[in-house]
């Protein structure tokens, strides 16, 4: 646990925010009599501590319904959409695909606990704001709503022109991660968390840390902006459901496909698609692997797939039990404050 932090005075002196932000911010906060509520960080967080689970979806479902004027009805918890990212020469591609709808309660109760059980302000809003980013709860938005809860728990809300002014300017969708980023890839906490999971795979199944492939290459004849399950080179007895199933697993982003597949598959079966490039990069050949799968295997890659994006969310929640926990707090912070 943490002690609580004292922040510095709010000094914010960013440009005024687009008019029509500042109203959406002064009317959201005048609704959340926020000036009374989160006058604090040690009020902000004693309303997070009185929450149930149904009281904090409402309260994270209000802020980015409002923030993105969606209505009343429209409002909840639906699991986003994949994240996508775009290369100069390959095109889009999947950057990273947020746990199911199926996972992403039990992942927002297990967040709020940790952030309750917290004492520090800061590292519970940042917690929180991580969750989101990371679960990506909403259609859309996550990262504004991230900010928001992360900010109301880490600087409080005093109702001054500062005040409204910064939270109006975290409020929008660009320039809000120039002021405020609590995304796990901003220092790349992302990266330290899969590399951990991805050093324990290797150790398991028998590879010297750092030799096994960190990457698929190919699987699907298509170019990335193109892939879909009707594309996968599968042999042609693989079903509909088991295509689609793949497709989830293979078109996700990252090293996460390739450590699927590392975690399912035995040393000995998977060396032979295994390729070194003359720079000590390792990769899958997916165009030899993909066709060879069985539904079984296939099967067996969506659950593990499954467990592990559950677990990469769950060790980067429970970040506040590293032994770097306020360093981290504090690199992600500090400018904000300041």
């Amino acid at each position: 646990m943490h002690q609580n932090a004292v922040p510095p005075p709010l000094d914010y002196q960013a440009p005024v925010a687009e008019p029509e932000v500042m109203a959406t911010t002064i009317k959201l906060m005048d609704y959340l009599h926020a000036d009374e509520v989160f006058t604090s960080p040690v009020q902000s967080k004693q309303f997070l501590n009185s929450l149930s689970y149904d009281d904090f979806k409402r309260f994270i479902s209000l802020v980015n319904g409002v923030e993105r004027d969606v209505p009343i009805s429209q409002r909840g918890v639906v699991g986003g959409p994949s994240l996508f990212e775009q290369n100069p020469i390959l095109g889009e591609g999947v950057q990273y695909r947020p746990p199911g709808r199926e996972d992403a309660e039990v992942l927002l109760a297990e967040t709020l606990t940790v952030a309750q059980e917290l004492d520090d302000p800061g590292v519970a809003g940042l917690t929180l704001a991580f969750a989101i980013n990371a679960i990506h709860p909403f259609g859309n938005g996550n990262g504004r709503t991230g900010r928001f809860i992360c900010a109301l728990l880490a600087k409080g809300y005093d109702g001054s022109p500062e005040a409204q002014r910064y939270f109006s300017d975290i409020l929008q969708e660009t320039k809000g991660r120039e002021v405020l980023n609590p995304n796990p890839a901003e220092h790349a906490l992302d990266e330290r968390i899969v590399g951990d999971m991805h050093a324990e795979v290797e150790r398991r199944q028998g590879y010297t840390v750092g030799t096994a492939p960190a990457f698929l290459l190919g699987g699907y004849d298509a170019m990335p902006d193109e892939w879909d399950a009707s594309n996968l080179m599968v042999s042609e007895t693989i079903s509909a459901e088991d295509r689609a199933m793949l497709d989830n697993v293979l078109n996700d982003g990252g090293s996460f496909p390739s450590l699927s597949i590392l975690a399912v598959m035995p040393r000995e079966v998977l060396t032979p698609y295994i390729m070194r490039r003359h720079d000590g990069f390792v990769l899958i050949r997916g165009d030899e692997l993909i066709p060879s799968l069985t539904s079984e295997q296939i099967r067996q890659l969506a659950g593990v797939s499954r467990e592990l994006k559950n677990e990469y969310v769950r060790r980067l929640i429970h970040f506040s039990d590293w032994p770097d926990a306020q360093a981290i707090t504090n690199e992600y912070l500090d400018s904000s404050l300041n």
